[in-house]
């Protein structure tokens, strides 16, 4: 279970979910395109069953393009039914996948200021910095984080998780995090997509990192 665990980890959850979603629509396309043929030559048929299954399986845009380049199916009420669901349910991972693979992978610099009355007065103007979801953003443009971070005087800064453990790209991450000052230093934890014994362990190879 750990090994599954660990390879899907390690080849991205999103890369996982778009091979997926290009397979279902591939396999729907083809099914569609399968049944046509055996229709052609009267032969044994797929059920129109399996055939709606797979549509709204998240296959909605294959189901239609074989729908359209075959000519099958596309009098049939309920098959224009189930496509029109099957492209809206189609929209959910085209969603995720657009958004993990591009604005996910955008740096964005946020200030907030904290008040309370707990707050001790000797801590007022303390700077805490908070940087999270690193996953494969390249090896530049942390340096450029690292450098724009240097320029607003930390106290302190913490590691939300969700590094790359594809490969050895953690590590050029961890590199780079290293290099941010702060008066109090760099603490973190693991996500929900980190293996914690690598990471723990690369953290430990740079002594401003604490896990």
């Amino acid at each position: 279970m750990r090994t599954i665990t660990g390879w899907i980890i390690g080849f991205g959850i999103m890369e996982l979910l778009s091979v997926f979603f290009i397979l279902m629509n591939l396999l729907t396309f083809s099914l569609y395109v399968i049944d046509k043929r055996k229709a052609l030559r009267d032969k044994w048929r797929i059920s129109e069953s399996t055939l709606v299954f797979f549509t709204l399986a998240f296959g909605g845009i294959g189901a239609l393009l074989g729908m359209r380049l075959t000519r099958h199916k596309t009098k049939h009420t309920k098959f224009k039914i189930a496509t029109v669901l099957g492209l809206l349910i189609a929209l959910v991972p085209v969603v995720h996948i657009v958004h993990g693979l591009t604005l996910d992978k955008t740096i964005r610099y946020t200030e907030i200021e904290f008040h309370s009355g707990n707050w001790p007065s000797e801590l007022d103007g303390y700077r805490i910095a908070f940087i999270s979801d690193v996953h494969t953003t390249p090896h530049e443009i942390m340096g450029k984080t690292a450098m724009e971070l240097n320029n607003r005087n930390l106290d302190l800064l913490i590691l939300g998780g969700d590094f790359s453990v594809r490969g050895d790209h953690y590590q050029g991450s961890l590199r780079e995090i290293a290099l941010i000052s702060t008066t109090d230093g760099i603490f973190g934890v693991e996500g929900n997509h980190d293996d914690y014994r690598r990471l723990f362990a690369a953290k430990e190879q740079h002594g401003d990192l604490a896990a």
